[in-house]
């Protein structure tokens, strides 16, 4: 086969296996090195029991999220590198399992 008609032939499989597999990989990959969470505000909530002498009052923190002017949380997005993978996998715990040859503490 000559070189034209073959890449007329395989040229739009090569595009589409970039465009669908190769792109995603690559975005999902970068995107794990990023959190993302929600936005809480600290609020003090009293509440307060009617008493015989004086009423009982107790005072509780509650975390309330922080909406934008459409009504959507607010979100913030933060580098975090290897960190979410160095929680995952705990490569202390795995050295001191293999210096101490105890297998176990690996399964």
């Amino acid at each position: 086969m000559k070189f034209k008609p073959f890449i007329i032939f395989v040229g739009p499989s090569i595009l589409m296996m970039i465009l669908f597999i190769s792109v995603p990989l690559v975005t999902v990959f970068w995107q794990s090195f990023h959190l993302t969470q929600k936005v809480y505000e600290e609020v003090e909530v009293e509440t307060c029991i009617p008493g015989f002498l004086k009423p009982k009052c107790t005072i509780e923190f509650k975390l309330n999220p922080i909406f934008d002017n459409n009504g959507r949380p607010i979100t913030k997005t933060d580098f975090v590198g290897f960190q979410s993978y160095k929680r995952v996998l705990e490569p202390e715990l795995f050295i001191d399992s293999i210096k101490n040859k105890n297998w176990n503490d690996l399964m």
